[in-house]
């Protein structure tokens, strides 16, 4: 079996890596955090929840998957699982640990490895940030972006339910990675480049939270007209084929917190007449001051941060 660096073991690196292991992969977790890998080492838990991690632990820590502080070197396959998070003054996406994964990592790379960018980037960032570090150290390589799209607690089981969306650099670069991850999940969904699948991952969760704005956007008419949103919404859903809203309330979790914002970053579009750019928003805004529940609202690609907060779209 091929080894793997799975590079990040937060949230999605380390159950990531522990299934890989549980597939028959030698596996290295790589992560900086020196504090949490030796704390990791020592007792073999985290502090997170994820149903079936505890078990795969057990059973393949210091074994088949091992944990290291320093790039590991001349492995078959290297995964990306950074996080992403959002720059506090300006809202949009900071790539900065992305840059500096590959970057530590390349210059290790053997002849032709296999490269996968699983994190939540802004569209174009494989091609764009990822392709030419790679390109400085090898001449033959493979690269894909798959996104990982579960749920913190249940990472684990919709790893290996749901379906593996695939995007490579080229034909021979999404079969690579088709037969890495055919090893952990049934389903497999190829799509035409990278850019399309950066591009899944942030329209799944950009609907989600879309989808609840709306019903939190409900919610507030109906307070307003003294109705009972959730009598409305459980009514309005009752046997009708074509409405599925949810139940107003809370959001949270990085990926709805940011996505929306990543999705409608300028970077991830080409340069327009401003004039051009009015289809290019999305009506959702949030989580605001309203304690987490996200608005509907209107985020565009050449909007401030200021005009992202405080815009919005009639009902």
């Amino acid at each position: 079996m091929p080894s793997v660096c799975v590079v990040g073991t937060g949230h999605i690196g380390l159950p990531l890596a522990a299934v890989l292991a549980d597939a028959g992969f030698r596996v290295t977790g790589y992560d900086t955090n020196e504090d949490f890998i030796h704390q990791l080492r020592l007792t073999g838990r985290v502090e997170f929840r994820e149903e079936g991690l505890d078990g795969l632990l057990v059973r393949h820590l210091n074994r088949r998957l091992t944990l290291a502080t320093e790039p590991p070197a001349a492995h078959d396959v290297y995964i990306i699982t950074v996080g992403t998070p959002l720059d506090p003054g300006t809202g949009r996406p900071t790539l900065d640990r992305v840059q500096e994964a590959i970057g530590q990592i390349a210059p290790g790379f053997p002849a032709d490895p296999l490269v996968v960018l699983r994190s939540t980037v802004t569209v174009r960032t494989t091609r764009r940030v990822v392709l030419p570090e790679i390109r400085r150290h090898v001449d033959r390589f493979g690269l894909a972006f798959c996104p990982e799209r579960t749920i913190e607690g249940k990472a684990i089981p919709e790893m290996i339910s749901l379906p593996q969306i695939i995007g490579g650099l080229d034909a021979a670069s999404a079969t690579r990675a088709d037969a890495l991850f055919r090893t952990i999940t049934k389903t497999i969904v190829h799509v035409s480049s990278l850019e399309a699948a950066e591009m899944i991952k942030l329209i799944n969760n950009t609907f989600r939270d879309v989808t609840f704005a709306f019903a939190n956007e409900i919610a507030l008419m109906a307070e307003r007209l003294r109705l009972a949103a959730t009598e409305l919404i459980r009514a309005a859903n009752l046997d009708y084929p074509r409405s599925n809203v949810p139940q107003p309330g809370f959001v949270s979790g990085p990926c709805l917190e940011k996505d929306a914002a990543v999705r409608w970053s300028p970077a991830a579009w080409p340069a327009a007449p401003r004039d051009q750019s009015a289809g290019h928003g999305v009506c959702v805004q949030g989580p605001t001051g309203d304690g987490g529940r996200p608005r509907v609202g209107c985020h565009s690609p050449h909007a401030s941060a200021a005009d992202r907060r405080h815009r919005r779209v009639g009902t």
